[in-house]
């Protein structure tokens, strides 16, 4: 679109048969682009991404926790247990075998990944205890109580940060009379919703049943957010819980997985609250091999397909006049990103193709809606029970995949 003196307006040119040379096209026919502030060579797809990329979540535009170094603080080999603990086991109590390099503190911010529960377990948190120099306690994010160690063999804790002025100030945080909940009033419009998660900070409250990590139950107001602490019971009056000095941090849940396997990157706001971003950029400078031709292709697919792993057909929930249907539990080789479903959203729908049986009708392969999310890998849908299926074809299933 070239500027023309004359009109003083840019105009357009259209002219049909407009070819460019090999070196002017990439691989897949798209025109290189050369831009002296970001210049990459797809030949370094398999190198630490972090090296190129930033990575940044955000809760109606407030950031949260980041991770402050490529590799882990503390490795599967140097965690000795992450032990449920605490009011209803939904804390989380985190041994390591060696001496951090700077000492556990309660405030700090840690990032746990890949724990053996991934939905409830796996994110960003703040110690609220440290009962030795070599454990720490955090509060989960868990609606129920955890059971057994959440440890695996691919378990790594990173050290975080949050960013600088990304607090929300608030006037005070007081418990709700009659009930476990406590309300927060913030000094401005919030712009938090039902199900934004959050974090609550008191450097002078430690291991409290109102600090920690959770979620937004109710918004009565632009100014007021109410969440249900781990009291365990019920207050008695609206007593004052935590000072202006206190603070509120929006919980950022957010990941990006890098596709080793063919250099993509899968990202995921991890949280179903509206407002939640993830943002995924080039850094401002970044050199290799610039001898070479420079280019810049991308694409984006917002409707995944997904490997299926594993998959179980569960049967004894099954009732002809209460629940006529079965539960088929589905497991990905990626994180799905699925969210439960409950009064405020309905189960998200998927496309499953590729399922595979020994005889009989096939009624695997179909449109279904997410019934229960089991962790970031795992979910289930349900299969209605009727003459069409019947005898249900159980044996034999050959596993499939499914797209959103």
């Amino acid at each position: 679109m070239p500027y023309s003196r004359e009109s003083g307006f840019l105009q357009n040119l259209v002219e049909d048969g407009i070819t460019f040379n090999d070196i002017g096209r990439d691989a897949v026919e798209k025109l290189r682009v050369s831009n002296p502030q970001s210049l990459i060579d797809t030949d370094f797809e398999y190198s630490l991404q972090a090296s190129k990329w930033e990575f940044l979540t955000l809760a109606n535009n407030f950031p949260g926790v980041y991770s402050r170094a490529n590799e882990p603080a503390f490795t599967s080999d140097q965690i000795v247990s992450l032990i449920p603990s605490g009011p209803g086991n939904r804390n989380l109590t985190v041994t390591v075998n060696i001496l951090p390099n700077t000492p556990f503190q309660v405030g700090d911010s840690i990032i746990i990944k890949e724990s053996a529960n991934t939905t409830f377990v796996d994110g960003a948190y703040i110690i609220i205890q440290v009962p030795s120099a070599y454990s720490f306690v955090v509060t989960t994010k868990s609606p129920e109580a955890l059971v057994g160690d959440q440890k695996t063999a691919y378990t790594a804790i990173y050290t975080g940060g949050f960013y600088s002025n990304s607090y929300i100030p608030i006037v005070g945080i007081s418990a709700v009379a009659a009930t476990s909940a406590a309300v927060i009033e913030f000094a401005n419009p919030h712009g938090l919703f039902i199900t934004s998660p959050i974090i609550v900070v008191d450097s002078n409250q430690a291991d409290v049943p109102w600090c920690g990590s959770f979620s937004v139950s109710a918004v009565p107001n632009d100014y007021r957010v109410i969440y249900q602490t781990l009291t365990g019971q019920n207050y008695i009056t609206n007593t004052l819980l935590v000072p202006s000095s206190g603070r509120v941090y929006a919980r950022t849940e957010g990941v990006a997985i890098h596709r080793f396997f063919d250099g993509g990157i899968q990202i995921n706001p991890g949280t179903s609250a509206p407002n939640s971003r993830t943002m995924r950029q080039t850094r401002n400078y970044f050199k290799y091999q610039s001898g070479k031709s420079m280019q810049f292709s991308s694409g984006v697919l917002f409707r995944p397909v997904y490997e299926v792993s594993n998959v179980q057909l569960i049967t004894e929930n099954q009732n002809d006049s209460t629940y006529p249907y079965y539960d088929f539990r589905i497991s990905t080789e990626q994180y799905h990103g699925f969210a439960t479903p409950d009064a405020y959203r309905k189960g998200v729908s998927i496309t499953t193709t590729g399922f595979t049986v020994s005889g009989g009708t096939n009624p695997y392969n179909r449109v279904f809606q997410v019934s229960k999310v089991i962790n970031s890998k795992t979910f289930e849908v349900q299969i209605p029970v009727n003459t069409v299926y019947n005898p249900f074809p159980t044996g034999d299933l050959t596993p499939g995949a499914l797209a959103v």
